[in-house]
């Protein structure tokens, strides 16, 4: 008996799935059992396919091994049936138990079978439903154009066959897609279609959604005054009819957020409270978790430190191997011991931040260093077929060549057929190359940045704990040593946070804007309330390799920290200048004050003696130059030439 295409738009695939998706499992079970009584008092060969079908659906969700033998059977039945929509149906269940099993790769080429199936069979609602299924297997490797490409066209054929409830679901899918990839004035446009469609069909549930999708967009762009009367009629809706305290629960976690943003801290922690206590009936550990994790965060900004620790620990023991929980609750945790001067405490959860962001990190790259060895293999095998289908060509027109020998004008135009053919090898060929070159170079930049992150954190974590341990002295001049070494520290780690935070890989830093800056902190850190300093600087753009740039701001930091400290004991304001000029084919650096000068006081100025003196020394001939000074009553003056290696 042939297919009745009327029978199979009443009792279409994704109308049961859903049904079947939301009722539990005890309901599971008793659906089962009535489907099973339907399908034995089937009147033909399509309905008793159709409700053998959804028979094979619901055992999905119940028992995996009884779906794969009902799953045989049913393609057995559609071999009899003699139909491609039936083998398309097949294939489109059998995909939904890979997406089950997370295998995305066999689930997308099950749904690339499928397809072709049903356009074979011309159902147009199985192929965009087909289509919107292949969108939703892209998202997770972040190709967020081919995830657009398939909702397009998933769109297109829900609105051929005028089906205005997945068509709001398929603009509300573009929607997020389009915000993941950062278009977000495109985003808002598609979900607010999709809300006006929900609307109008009555879908309370989709609605909502668009409207929270759009008020995270503007809550992103810190648009706060129109993303919260968003969040709050989404909330309405949730709260029904019908309600859904599901929704409602992500709904008040993402304006608690808001919330904490804004540092409107008792508000954020009031809306978490139906979330925390919804996560935790319904035993969503890992929302849970979250919602955990940002009651401590904004308990913390209301300065209740027990109550955040508490909550922190909480965290740790709900996340188990969220590594991303586990992190920021013991960064937390020492925040609050930090705060409550339990600095041992402090330095314990400290640590174990640290460890956990490394993990984190080395997960990140090797993630990522999988990604691209996939995306090579799979290119490196497309360029192999490529290669072969040009070599069948080659052959092919090798056979046409001997065929038309005795033709002279078929001669001629086989050559510059020949020639053109050979020039658009040569340029594929060389596309493809570079392509594979700039992937290799965005992979080595991605590792170089990586590198100077590691080196700047590293360096950060020894401040810290220099500073940790500055809290424990009474003793002043050993306070003053810390002090200075965290100074020396932090200069180095500008330079490398310069290196990786650019758009661009570069072993080189803009020389002026980092000497500006690393003045500006040590005026900032060591400046008192008696005395004003200004800082007055003449510094030539350069771009200045770190081989260089490291000593050059390790000799600074040491001669403005002595400035700043030394020279205006006793005034109430002072004059500071640094100048780094170009002389022929070397560099010029002159320091100078008009403080009390070398001689006055014996505190300041150069002491054979000092270590910071001789550290001075030491950079001056590391930059290949002799450092020289001047004093007189009107204040003192350092000044060096010396070789620079830097790029103008």
């Amino acid at each position: 008996m042939k297919w009745d295409k009327n029978i199979g738009i009443a009792l279409g695939f994704l109308c049961s799935l859903w049904a079947l998706a939301v009722l539990p499992a005890v309901a599971q079970s008793s659906i089962v059992d009535s489907l099973r009584v339907s399908y034995l008092v089937s009147s033909n060969d399509s309905i008793s396919f159709e409700r053998y079908y959804e028979l094979t659906n619901a055992q999905l969700d119940i028992d995996s091994s009884a779906f794969m033998a009902s799953l045989d059977t049913l393609k057995k039945m559609a071999v009899a049936q003699k139909g491609t929509y039936y083998i398309g149906r097949c294939a489109f269940l059998e995909a939904r138990m890979y997406s089950r099993n997370s295998d995305i790769k066999q689930q997308r080429n099950t749904l690339e079978k499928a397809l072709v199936s049903f356009e074979e069979a011309n159902s147009k609602e199985n192929i965009a439903s087909t289509y919107y299924a292949m969108a939703r297997t892209w998202l997770p490797e972040g190709d967020y154009e081919k995830a657009s490409i398939y909702y397009q066209k998933a769109l297109v054929g829900f609105k051929a066959l005028d089906n205005r409830e997945y068509m709001a679901n398929a603009l509300n899918a573009l929607g997020v897609v389009q915000r993941r990839a950062g278009n977000l004035d495109e985003a808002v446009e598609y979900l607010k279609q999709a809300a006006i469609m929900s609307r109008e069909q009555g879908q309370v549930e989709g609605e909502a959604t668009a409207l929270m999708n759009q008020a995270v967009i503007h809550k992103q762009r810190k648009e706060y005054d129109q993303a919260i009367p968003l969040y709050k009629r989404a909330l309405e809706l949730a709260a029904g009819p019908p309600s859904n305290e599901g929704m409602a629960a992500y709904i008040y976690n993402n304006l608690s957020s808001l919330y904490s943003d804004q540092k409107r801290y008792e508000l954020a922690l009031d809306a978490l409270e139906m979330p925390y206590q919804f996560f935790a009936a319904n035993g969503n550990k890992r929302e849970q978790a979250a919602v955990t994790l940002g009651m401590a965060t904004n308990l913390q900004g209301l300065k209740r430190y027990e109550e955040s620790i508490r909550k922190y620990r909480e965290t740790i023991a709900l996340s188990k191997e969220e590594l991303f929980f586990l992190r920021d609750a013991h960064t937390g945790i020492s925040q609050a011991f930090t705060l409550q001067g339990k600095l041992d405490s402090a330095l314990y959860h400290l640590g174990k931040g640290g460890e956990l962001d490394r993990q984190l990190a080395d997960e990140t790259r090797l993630q990522a260093l999988a990604e691209v060895e996939a995306r090579y293999k799979n290119k490196e095998q497309q360029l192999q077929i490529e290669a072969l289908a040009k070599e069948d060509q080659r052959k092919q027109r090798a056979i046409i060549k001997r065929n038309w020998t005795l033709v002279t004008g078929g001669v001629v135009l086989l050559l510059l057929s020949l020639l053109l053919y050979s020039m658009i090898r040569q340029r594929t060929k060389i596309s493809a190359q570079n392509q594979i070159i700039q992937k290799s170079l965005k992979e080595k930049e991605l590792l170089v940045k990586e590198i100077h992150h590691r080196v700047k954190n590293n360096l950060q974590m020894v401040s810290s704990l220099l500073n940790l341990q500055s809290r424990h002295l009474t003793d002043a001049a050993a306070v003053d040593a810390l002090q200075l070494s965290k100074s020396r520290v932090r200069s180095m780690a500008m330079i490398h946070q310069s290196l990786y935070t650019g758009s661009e890989v570069s072993t080189s830093v803009d020389a002026k804007a980092y000497l500006e800056q690393l003045c500006e902190e040590i005026i900032g850190t060591y400046e008192s309330e008696q005395v004003n300093i200004t800082l007055e600087t003449a510094i030539v753009p350069l771009e200045m390799d770190i081989e260089t740039l490291i000593p050059l701001g390790l000799l600074v930091n040491e001669a403005i920290t002595n400035a700043v400290k030394y020279a205006f004991v006793g005034r109430s304001a002072g004059q500071l200048t640094l100048a780094l000029q170009k002389s022929h084919d070397q560099l010029y650096l002159r320091i100078e004050d008009d403080g009390l000068g070398l001689d006055a006081g014996g505190s300041k100025g150069k002491n054979n003696n000092g270590f910071g003196t001789l550290l001075m020394e030491t950079l001056a001939e590391q930059l290949g130059g002799e450092l020289k000074w001047d004093s007189s009553p009107k204040g003192t003056r350092l000044h060096l030439y010396f070789d620079g290696l830097a790029i103008a």
